[in-house]
């Protein structure tokens, strides 16, 4: 999972991250844009803990399909 804005990669999907939080770990050396921009508010467990739904689609022409994630 990429977030390019972050400037952050999570070497898993985010339908396994989603499953196990814990794999959004914290970024090592954040830099102030970063913590300026609260970025560590949503690429990491804390954000991640707090989904309950998300949508994916194959492709820009599909139609976007949920997956509600299990309840922890």
């Amino acid at each position: 999972t990429l977030d390019p804005m972050a400037n952050t990669c999570i070497p898993h999907p985010v339908s396994e991250i989603v499953r196990n939080p814990g794999l959004a770990g914290k970024k090592e050396r954040p830099d102030g844009r970063y913590l300026g921009r609260g970025y560590h508010l949503y690429d990491t467990k804390f954000w991640y803990r707090r989904v309950r739904r998300y949508a994916t689609r194959a492709s820009l022409a599909d139609a976007y399909s949920f997956v509600e994630v299990g309840k922890r």
